[in-house]
């Protein structure tokens, strides 16, 4: 139902007034420092919230929560970072790319007339 959540764990899914909230987490897999190589461990969590494509006339908002890393190397310049997740949108957006992408085509069409 959800094919750009593909390597995330959908944890549930909730019926809210006027919208579906898709609860999403990651993995949980082991997760390498990008400044030294060495595993980090859990610093915290941090939770995102993203529009995305209705589904069947129904807003969908998607709730990720991804963890926050610390270096376990002493000494590390990257002391904590944040893993990486094969995300459905771009870094910072509130919107999906497939959503984005939705209302670019309307946009441009709208130009068009």
């Amino acid at each position: 139902m959800f094919p750009r959540l593909v390597g995330l764990v959908v944890g549930s899914v909730q019926l809210g007034a006027g919208a579906i909230v898709v609860h999403v987490t990651s993995t949980g897999a082991p997760v390498a420092c990008p400044g030294c190589g060495a595993l980090g461990r859990v610093h915290g969590y941090v939770d995102r919230q993203l529009a995305d494509l209705p589904v069947g006339g129904q807003r969908v908002l998607v709730r990720l929560r991804f963890r926050r890393l610390r270096c376990a190397q002493i000494g590390c310049a990257r002391q904590t970072f944040r893993e990486p997740l094969p995300e459905p949108a771009e870094p910072y957006q509130r919107r999906t790319i497939a959503l984005t992408t939705q209302v670019g085509a309307v946009a441009l069409l709208g130009r068009l007339r």
